[in-house]
């Protein structure tokens, strides 16, 4: 097991690199949304879907 003071160096490593990290691009985030978009409209989807499958069965 690590000691403590190991472990906050580690620690400190890891949010020092995701911080160095770019910001997005623009191609990035649009895909982002495109794909949010998708995955929104799947849901919806697939909820139609079993909410007719359920008054099929309580017919």
């Amino acid at each position: 097991m690590l000691s403590k003071k190991l472990a906050r160096k580690y620690y400190l490593e890891r949010i020092y690199a995701e911080s160095r990290k770019p910001d997005y691009t623009e191609e990035e985030l649009r895909l982002q949304k495109e794909r949010a978009k998708k995955l929104k409209e799947y849901g919806k989807k697939r909820r139609k879907e079993r909410e007719m499958r359920a008054a099929r069965k309580n017919s």
